[in-house]
């Protein structure tokens, strides 16, 4: 702040003044730096709750290393609770949450193929023999895709690529048809 010229600055200063000043500026300091450590504590418990947090989500890995040598799922939920020092029922809870968030994603990524597939015109029929569905399943589905997309017709690219695709198709069936005659 003052530089090198803080001799020369306070030497016009009485010494009660120049005390005052120094009390005061260490009073500052001491407030800095409690501030300073509460948010080092802070950010040290973020951390380590973050960290806690990061440990507890990847214990389905710990669940699928055992599954992978062999175990079933209890006895494979009991040695990654024991490996881990969690309990059995943290455990299990995080390992529903992990299969149901991939069952979710699952049937997100199915019915907006069908719906897609839909859009490019293949059948109901042809959807459901495709995706190992029932017909009516599809039929659902497509009908709750469309109310949540508010949309009647798909990407019309996506349209006439799979129209051009049927066409050269039909074309070629036709040629192999005439040259067998």
């Amino acid at each position: 702040m003052l530089g090198n010229n803080i001799d020369e600055t306070l030497t016009d200063l009485d010494h009660n003044t120049l005390y005052t000043m120094a009390e005061w500026h260490d009073k500052q300091s001491t407030i800095l730096r409690a501030r300073a450590h509460v948010l080092a504590e802070r950010k040290h418990g973020c951390d380590q709750v973050s960290e806690r947090v990061r440990f507890i989500q990847n214990t389905p890995r710990t669940v699928m290393k055992y599954l992978r040598a062999g175990h079933d799922i209890n006895v494979a939920i009991k040695r990654a609770a024991d490996h881990t020092g969690l309990s059995e029922n943290t455990i299990a809870n995080n390992w529903h949450k992990y299969i149901d968030s991939k069952r979710k994603e699952h049937v997100r990524e199915r019915n907006k193929l069908a719906f897609e597939m839909h859009g490019l015109g293949v059948s109901n029929v042809k959807i459901a023999e495709r995706l190992n569905l029932h017909p009516v399943t599809v039929s659902r589905i497509l009908k709750k895709e469309r109310s949540k997309r508010l949309v009647k017709n798909p990407n019309p690219h996506k349209i006439a690529f799979f129209r051009d695709i049927h066409a050269k198709n039909s074309d070629s069936r036709q040629n192999k048809t005439r040259l067998s005659l």
